[in-house]
C-alpha cells in the first residue's frame, strides 16, 4: 500500500533540520500505534524475520517541497504545502485502518534549535503499478547499501558504481521476500541492477546531537532492475537497500521507459 500525504505548513517561520528522517520515522510509528497498538508494537520490537535479519517492510520518501532554502544544517520551507510518500508492504492486517489514521494528524518536526508544525491535509492511495521482470525506478530517498570490511566490523558505504553493490542489493531484496513468508526459491543471479544517469551522494545523520548519533551515506540515482515480479513488488513497497523504515530506499516507477514483460 502506497500513500501520498499532502501536508499544510502551520508554522509561520518554517525551518526544520536537514536530517529530519528519524523524526519522520518516529511519527509514523506513533501514528500506527494510534490506529493499532498491537501491530505497531510488533512492528517495532520484532517485524518480519528471515535468517536472524529483521525488517519493518515500510519506507518513506523525502519531503517534496516546491520552494525552499538551505542554510547550513537547516531547511527553510517557503511553500505553504508539501508532500511525501509513505509505502507499506500490503498486508490485510493494516489495510483496514492505515489509510484513515493519517488524515488530519498534526505533528511537529524539529530539534532544540528549530521546529515546524504540520497537519495532514489529505491522504491519497496510489494505485498499484504492474510489475514486470524488467523495471525502471527513480529514487525518492537515498538507497543505502553497506558492507563490513574487516574483523573490527568497520563498515563501508557502497555506491552503485562499487564492486559488490549488486550482490548486497540482491541479497537484501531476497531476504525481504523470505521475511514476508514467501517460500519460492530465488536464484540471486536472476537479479541484475543497472544504474543510469547521474549518481548523487547523500549523507544523512540519524539522531543528531545524541549519544546514538549515526552518520550514513546513501545514493540517489535511476536504475533498471531485472528480477522476478514478486521481488519488484517487495522492493517497490518495502524499499530497496537497508534502513528503509528510517527513510531510505523509497523509489518510484519510471513509467513507459523500458518496463518490460520480456
Amino acid at each position: 500500500m502506497r500513500l501520498k500525504l499532502r501536508l499544510n505548513v502551520l508554522s509561520k517561520y518554517a525551518v526544520i533540520p536537514l536530517n529530519y528522517q528519524y523524526e519522520m520515522s518516529s511519527w509514523i510509528y506513533k501514528t500506527l500505534n494510534y490506529g493499532n497498538s498491537e501491530f505497531s508494537e510488533w512492528l517495532h520490537s520484532q517485524g518480519y524475520t528471515s535468517e536472524n535479519k529483521h525488517f519493518k517492510l515500510f519506507t518513506f520518501s523525502h519531503f517534496k517541497i516546491l520552494k525552499f532554502k538551505i542554510n547550513k544544517d537547516r531547511l527553510q520551507i517557503l511553500s505553504p504545502e508539501i508532500s511525501l510518500i509513505i509505502s507499506f508492504l500490503p498486508i490485510k492486517t493494516i489495510e483496514t485502518f492505515v489509510v484513515g489514521i493519517f488524515k488530519n494528524q498534526q505533528f511537529g518536526i524539529g530539534d532544540t534549535q528549530t521546529r515546524t508544525d504540520f497537519i495532514v491535509k489529505s491522504v491519497e492511495r496510489i494505485p498499484e503499478p504492474d510489475f514486470f521482470p524488467i523495471m525502471k525506478y527513480r529514487c525518492l530517498s537515498p538507497v543505502f547499501v553497506d558492507k563490513i570490511i574487516d574483523e573490527q566490523k568497520h563498515k563501508s558505504f557502497l555506491s552503485p558504481k562499487d564492486e559488490g553493490y549488486e550482490e548486497l542489493f540482491s541479497s537484501n531484496l531476497i531476504s525481504k521476500f523470505l521475511a514476508n513468508g514467501e517460500f519460492k526459491s530465488i536464484n540471486p543471479q536472476e537479479i541484475k541492477i543497472t544504474h543510469f544517469g547521474k549518481v548523487r551522494k547523500k549523507g544523512i545523520t540519524i539522531k543528531k546531537g545524541t549519544n546514538a548519533e549515526t552518520k550514513i551515506i546513501g545514493y540517489m540515482f535511476d536504475f533498471e532492475l531485472q528480477a522476478p515480479p514478486e521481488l519488484q513488488r517487495i522492493g517497490y513497497y518495502a524499499g530497496f537497500g537497508r534502513l528503509n523504515s528510517q527513510g531510505f530506499g523509497c523509489c518510484e516507477v519510471i513509467k513507459n521507459e523500458g518496463n518490460s514483460k520480456i
